[in-house]
């Protein structure tokens, strides 16, 4: 598996504001999200998903492993932010380079044995 690339590219370009409009919506299909500290986030995502269902699919289908492993305290949060950024009215928060950084440190050896490049 390939899930890392957009986290390089993410932490040397920085995070923009996708093209499309962005919606702030409750959390109620992003399954790993409800539980991260905030209700709402915005859509479409930096990774260009327009819908939850959209984001739980690929949580589920690229970092099943590594949650379930739990590798990094901060692995869901990291995630969230990137999938489900936090949002309020028209305030929108991106993902931080510390965390995604912090998250890389503690998970890539686990990626490793998982066979999956950061």
């Amino acid at each position: 598996h390939s899930v890392g690339g957009f986290l390089i590219a993410l932490m040397l370009v920085g995070a923009q504001q996708p093209a499309a409009e962005a919606r702030c919506e409750p959390i109620v299909d992003v399954v790993y999200c409800t539980d991260v500290g905030y209700e709402n986030c915005s859509l479409p995502n930096i990774r260009g998903h327009e819908t939850q269902l959209d984001v739980q699919t690929e949580l589920n289908d690229q970092f099943e492993l590594l949650i379930k492993d739990g590798c990094s305290n901060a692995l869901v949060h990291f995630l969230c932010s990137v999938y489900a950024p936090f949002c309020s009215g028209d305030f929108r928060l991106q993902p931080c380079k510390n965390l995604c950084l912090y998250v890389r440190s503690t998970c890539a050896p686990r990626m490793v044995e998982f066979n999956m490049s950061w």
